[in-house]
């Protein structure tokens, strides 16, 4: 990962790493006033993702999903799979960050359950998911 320029963890402290709490630190009380501005200006129920679906049940459209959809999606779709019974899972993730299973069961199930990505390569390579899968 030659562009990959730091790394903050959220369980126990490792070195070279930052640590998510010394990053909350980190900030400054006018972080922390923009923070608490936007927070009193968002709702739960907002669209913040616009998923474009392929139209396998219909015509192709674009679906809003909503601050709650996705945390929700994330988390009871992590407690179906028993993330929460394995601490650590690591979860292969050979699709784009903008596909639903990328952003949504990758990157929020990280974020809500701790797991572990392992992105096998820069493009969809059928190899390198196999040799992630057998290495991870």
């Amino acid at each position: 990962l030659p562009d990959l320029r730091m790394v903050i963890v959220t369980d126990s402290r490792q070195p070279g790493m930052l640590h998510v709490e010394d990053v909350m630190q980190a900030g400054e009380s006018r972080h922390h006033k923009e923070l608490m501005d936007l927070h009193s200006k968002l709702s739960f129920d907002e669209p913040i993702n616009i998923q474009f679906t392929s139209g396998t049940t219909g015509s192709p459209k674009a679906a809003c999903l909503s601050h709650h959809n996705i945390v929700n999606n994330a988390y009871f779709m992590g407690l179906r799979i028993g993330y929460e019974r394995r601490p650590q899972v690591r979860v292969c993730v050979p699709v784009p960050m903008y596909h639903c299973f990328g952003s949504v069961l990758g990157g929020m199930c990280m974020a809500v359950h701790g797991i572990t990505l392992v992105f096998p390569s820069t493009g969809y390579n059928s190899q390198a998911n196999l040799e992630a899968i057998q290495s991870e």
